[in-house]
């Protein structure tokens, strides 16, 4: 016990108070990193339940196009012509 006395004596003060300006530069970067890793995981956790959303209400963010009933017969009549007009290259069918 007086050996820590003697230690603790032979301590400049100077070289005291570089040590513990060091620990709590430490702990502020420790502070930081923790502060940081908080953020991040909350934003983390804010995405996950944003996509669960997404999916248990999928019809709520899909996006609907309008199409017109009249076009739609006009189209198909369109495409029909348009791919005989392609079977003359002598493929010999659709999709070849």
């Amino acid at each position: 016990m007086d050996d820590k006395k003697i230690m603790n004596e032979n301590v400049p003060y100077v070289v005291h108070e570089a040590t513990l300006s060091r620990l709590e530069r430490g702990n502020r970067r420790m502070l930081i990193a923790l502060a940081i890793c908080v953020v991040v995981m909350l934003l983390n956790n804010i995405a996950w339940f944003v996509h669960e959303e997404h999916i248990a209400n999928p019809d709520k963010y899909a996006k609907q196009e309008k199409v017109k009933d009249d076009d739609d017969s006009q189209n198909e009549d369109n495409y029909d012509d348009y791919y005989n007009e392609d079977d003359r290259d002598g493929r010999g069918g659709r999709g070849h």
